[in-house]
């Protein structure tokens, strides 16, 4: 089973854990700088999404182009929802960030302890990138069936 869900900002320290290399995807900048931002990009997100959970869900899409287009820029992309470099890519994500009405944010550590309890053993913690989006793969425990 493999489940990933919206992720806790934090500290750059507690990144240490994150399987994928930070540098790469950051386009030169620090990931210091990046992680940062967070708090400042999450009180964002909330205010946009006051508006854009209520949009119709094609204009959610709609809007989630135009995000993917602006997300091109370097000096425009940190006021989109993903950073991603695929073009495809940064339109999912930005539907998948604008449109539920719900988003819980939990650590990679709070989900690594469901699945335990669940009867799962964790083959591996998934890479996430600079934006803290747990992902875990495993597989039920024998003993647990």
């Amino acid at each position: 089973m493999s489940v990933w869900l919206y992720g806790k900002g934090g500290r750059f320290e507690e990144f240490s854990t994150n399987p994928l290399p930070l540098g790469p995807r950051l386009g030169g900048e620090a990931p210091e700088a990046c992680v940062a931002r967070g708090p400042v990009r999450h009180a964002f997100s909330d205010f946009v999404r006051c508006f854009t959970t209520r949009l119709p869900m094609r204009g959610s899409y709609a809007l989630s182009y135009v995000l993917a287009a602006l997300g091109a820029f370097p000096g425009l992309k940190y006021l989109t929802f993903s950073v991603h470099p695929g073009f495809k890519v940064r339109v999912i994500e930005n539907f998948d960030w604008i449109s539920p009405p719900f988003q819980y944010h939990h650590t990679k550590e709070e989900l690594v302890s469901w699945f335990e309890a669940a009867g799962y053993e964790v083959l591996r913690i998934l890479p996430h990138g600079l934006v803290p989006k747990p992902g875990v793969l495993g597989r039920r425990r024998e003993d647990a069936r």
